[in-house]
Order: structure tokens, then sequence, then C-alpha cells
């Protein structure tokens, strides 16, 4: 499976919407808050049975979002558009 960092761990989504319980003000949001989302889903879907690796995809800010978490995600690959 591929996580795609730029389509569901959008940062400019982040306290929009459904996830406007995630924060309490969207100047409090960090970048590190997004590398953990990305570190947070690659686990989670690393643990079901139906997923035997984990690739993370990511372009521009994604990309560096995809880097930056894969030291603790450990995804299988990684996939960076710049």
């Amino acid at each position: 499976h591929v996580v795609d960092v730029d389509a569901h761990l959008d940062p400019a989504g982040r306290g929009i919407g459904d996830s406007r319980a995630m924060v309490a003000r969207e100047e409090d949001v960090r970048f590190e808050d997004f590398i953990a989302d990305v570190v947070t889903a690659a686990k989670d879907l690393s643990q079901r049975a139906d997923v035997s690796e984990v690739i993370l995809a990511g372009h521009s800010e994604g990309a560096i979002l995809a880097l930056a978490a894969s030291a603790n995600a450990q995804p299988r690959g990684l996939i960076l558009l710049c």
C-alpha cells in the first residue's frame, strides 16, 4: 500500500472540515504534527493483515513530510516528487 502524503494527510486541510476538532487554532499546528500524522498512518497500515508493505509518496511539501517520517515509519520505500 502507498500512503499518499499529499492526498490523505494534506497539511492545508488539518483543522478544517471533519478534522476541525484536531486543533484549537490552526496557527498552533507545527510541521512535527504533520510528520507524526504520517508516521501514525504508516504504522497503522503496517499492522493490517491485508497490507504486506508500506510505501510513502509525496510531492513538494508532501515529499519533505514523507522523507522526514521515514526514519520512524520505516516504509518499504519512498516516492518523492519535487
